[in-house]
């Protein structure tokens, strides 16, 4: 009976530490990944404190932003290059985005661009 409790008290903490909460700061570098349901496409994302570098997997297309951390949750994107035609369109123009719920190895996010109402949302997951 001792050996069943202590198993089951060591399932219970060992469980629960998988799914503790991070912290926004958690994220601000490394490489993640998410997919793009829209598109079906997924993206890698390379990222330290002041750079995000983005590769669309299936076509190796890249674009390279500036980012501003306004908050440790929040921060925003300026493109400064890119080789993917649908990244074009985001020349000269600021992507807000909104770090939520972040766990130990994701979180989710919405994005959107300066000014405009529609939103994106998805999970970021890092890759390590």
């Amino acid at each position: 009976m001792k050996y069943l409790f202590a198993s089951v008290c060591a399932f219970l903490i060992f469980s629960s530490c998988g799914n503790m909460p991070g912290s926004c700061s958690d994220f601000k570098t490394g490489v993640f990944e998410f997919q793009n349901d829209e598109v079906s496409t997924k993206y890698r994302i390379e990222r330290d404190l002041n750079t995000q570098i983005e590769t669309n997997i299936k076509t190796n297309h890249r674009s390279e932003f500036k980012i501003n951390w306004i908050t440790d949750c929040n921060y925003e994107l300026e493109l400064i290059k890119t080789d993917d035609p649908n990244y074009e369109m985001l020349d000269g123009r600021i992507i807000q985005i909104n770090m939520f719920d972040p766990g130990r190895d994701q979180y989710e996010f919405s994005s959107k661009i300066k000014g405009t109402v529609e939103e994106y949302r998805a999970i970021l997951k890092r890759v390590y």
